[in-house]
C-alpha cells in the first residue's frame, strides 16, 4: 500500500480499462452513486473477480479461497444472515487474539469497525468477489440463490463519449487518508502471522 491509487487508476495502470471506459464509468458513479467496482462490471468493462484481485493487490490483502473455506465458518454464530447478505461479509475463524473475516469490498470502514466492536478483536481480512461471496453466504445459511442484481438505473442513459465541455476543477477526494484508515484495520499478513 506503499502508492495509493483509486481503483480506476490501478484498472487503467493494469491495461484492464481504456480512458473512455473509465471516464463512462465515473460518469455513471457519479449519477448512481455506486461504488465504481461494481460500475464497472454492470457495464461490463471487468469481471467481479477482477475487480477483487485489483483490490487485493492495490491493497496487498489475501484473496480468499471461498472453496476451500467450506467447513469452519464462525458466522451464523456471531452474524444474522441479513447483516452478512447486506455487507457481504463472513467471519471465517475466530482466534484468542484475531478474527479472520472474508469480504468484498475493503475499503468500508464502518463495516470493519463495526465488525472489531462486536467481536472485541483486531480483523484480519481477506477480500472476495462479492457475487461469489453471496452466494456462498446464502448457501450457509440455506437460502436460496438470489436473482441477478438490478442493473444501475441510469447508466445506459448517460452516452460513452460525451460532448466536450469546458475543463472542471477536480473535487478533492473526501477520503484521501484511506491508506492510514486501512493500515488500522487491516494490518499487513506477515506480521499477524508472526505475531
Amino acid at each position: 500500500m506503499q502508492d495509493y491509487r483509486r481503483l480506476g487508476d490501478w484498472l487503467l495502470a493494469q491495461g484492464d480499462l481504456n480512458h473512455n471506459q473509465l471516464d463512462h464509468a465515473l460518469r455513471v458513479k457519479s449519477q448512481t452513486n455506486s461504488r465504481l467496482g461494481r460500475v464497472l462490471v454492470e457495464l461490463g468493462y471487468v469481471t467481479e473477480d477482477r475487480v477483487a484481485e485489483a483490490l487485493a493487490e492495490q491493497y496487498a490483502l489475501p484473496m480468499a479461497q471461498l472453496a476451500v473455506l467450506a467447513d469452519g465458518f464462525e458466522t451464523e454464530r456471531v452474524l444474522p444472515f441479513d447483516f452478512a447478505i447486506h455487507y457481504h461479509v463472513l467471519i471465517t475463524k475466530i482466534h484468542a487474539h484475531s478474527a479472520e473475516v472474508v469480504l468484498a469490498d475493503p475499503l468500508d470502514i464502518d463495516l470493519l469497525d463495526t465488525l472489531q466492536r462486536m467481536l472485541g478483536l483486531p480483523i484480519r481480512a481477506s477480500i472476495a468477489p462479492q457475487g461469489k461471496l453471496d452466494d456462498l453466504i446464502r448457501a450457509l445459511f440455506n437460502r436460496p440463490v438470489a436473482a441477478q442484481p438490478s442493473p444501475l438505473p441510469v447508466a445506459e442513459s448517460i452516452p460513452i463519449n460525451p460532448p466536450k465541455k469546458g475543463k472542471k476543477k477536480s473535487r478533492i477526494d473526501a477520503q484521501n487518508d484511506r491508506q492510514a484508515l486501512l493500515t488500522t484495520y487491516l494490518p499487513d499478513w506477515e506480521e499477524a502471522a508472526c505475531a
